[in-house]
């Protein structure tokens, strides 16, 4: 018998590391990567005198763009650590406690999520006051324009679900950049500051039962949004009705990012995606325009009920989950990515409110925030 299973494990062996060369060798074998990668696939490289120096990294990319069951041994691979190792094929993602995801956030910008989370990118003194007074600026330029601003920032998805970040991690540091940031703003500064920290965490440790973030994702649900854009929407003098008050339906997320990352998207699906209503009867029409960061989102609301201002909503992902709840408050309310904003966009839209939204992983974008630009050159 013992015998019999070592034979096994050797053919097993013999399947996963000589088939798919066999079948590159022999041209019968073709990945699916040049179907499933929205890129031009390598082309097999010519060995010559003026280019036998970078001829062994060419081939090397052609060989791994179009080796046979490449993607099937990449699934076994994620699959296989991520269900029996309890560990990460990526070096973006880590898996915490009950197979919770979680992005460690090194993929744009200076971003920094376990540095956040151990509070191990905090400030200085002088670093703060020359933050708080570019955006003392930033609030004064919109207020010439007949704008107000207000800043919302939203927590780390490890922030509230620390309870299920890896043991090794520790619990979350007491001080920590975004915390940092919202107290002295708050204190040494008068603008309109809204932090959904608190409200977000105290209601998962009130509610554990009810998911507000995403376990295979980067972001909230639209339940944890709601939550998060209630207090924002308090902020901007409009009111919400509570969270136990709204009706909650299923609902399906198209794709999990975290998920994703591993390879796991067809497997790494159950995961609750709430439909959030009865919170108003007002309704919006709404208007979409260009694609993934470069999204703009037009909503008008013609019910009377509807506060006569404007506003312009500037951010991140997470600010696309709270568009939903804000376009029914106002007689238009326009999103706009990061990215995209200019100061054409504040000349177009003219509004008398506007919202500059970040998620704690994009904090250091404050530092370039003006009524110009929300990006760095």
């Amino acid at each position: 018998m013992k015998k019999s299973l070592q034979i096994g494990y050797l053919i097993t062996i013999f399947l996963i590391f000589f088939v798919p060369g066999l079948l590159f060798v022999s041209g019968k074998g073709k990945s699916a990567s040049d179907t499933e990668e929205n890129r031009t696939l390598s082309a097999m490289p010519k060995l010559e005198i003026s280019t036998y120096r970078v001829f062994p990294t060419q081939f090397e990319d052609y060989f791994n763009d179009h080796l046979p069951l490449k993607d099937q041994l990449v699934f076994a691979n994620s699959y296989l650590d991520y269900r029996f190792f309890h560990s990460s094929s990526s070096d973006q993602v880590v898996v915490g406690k009950n197979g919770w995801l979680f992005y460690t956030g090194t993929q744009q910008g200076d971003e920094a999520q376990m540095k956040d989370y151990l509070g191990e990118n905090l400030y200085t003194e002088e670093e703060l006051q020359t933050l708080a007074s570019k955006l003392n600026q930033a609030a004064a330029d919109f207020q010439k324009r007949g704008a107000h601003l207000t800043f919302v920032f939203n927590p780390n998805k490890s922030r509230i679900y620390a309870d299920q970040m890896p043991t090794a991690y520790g619990k979350p540091a007491e001080n920590y950049r975004l915390k940092q940031v919202v107290q002295y703003l708050k204190a040494n500064t008068k603008l309109n500051i809204v932090d959904t920290t608190e409200v977000l965490a105290d209601y998962h440790k009130k509610n554990p039962q009810n998911q507000i973030y995403f376990k295979y994702d980067t972001h909230w649900n639209s339940f944890g949004s709601y939550i998060a854009t209630r207090l924002l929407a308090q902020g901007l003098k409009r009111s919400l009705p509570s969270p136990d008050a709204v009706s909650i339906q299923d609902g399906k997320h198209p794709i999990y990012d975290l998920a994703r990352m591993l390879h796991l998207q067809d497997v790494l699906t159950e995961d609750p995606a709430p439909i959030v209503s009865g919170y108003t009867d007002r309704t919006y029409e709404s208007q979409m325009s260009g694609e993934g960061a470069e999204i703009m989102i037009h909503g008008s609301c013609a019910s009377p009920e509807a506060d006569a201002r404007k506003l312009l909503l500037i951010g991140d992902s997470y600010g696309t989950f709270m568009f939903r709840f804000l376009a029914t408050e106002f007689v238009q309310t326009t999103y706009c990515h990061y990215s995209q904003y200019h100061r054409d966009v504040l000349e177009a839209e003219k509004p008398q409110e506007v919202v500059f939204e970040l998620v704690e992983r994009n904090l250091s974008l404050l530092n370039s925030f003006s009524i110009d630009r929300a990006f760095p050159q």
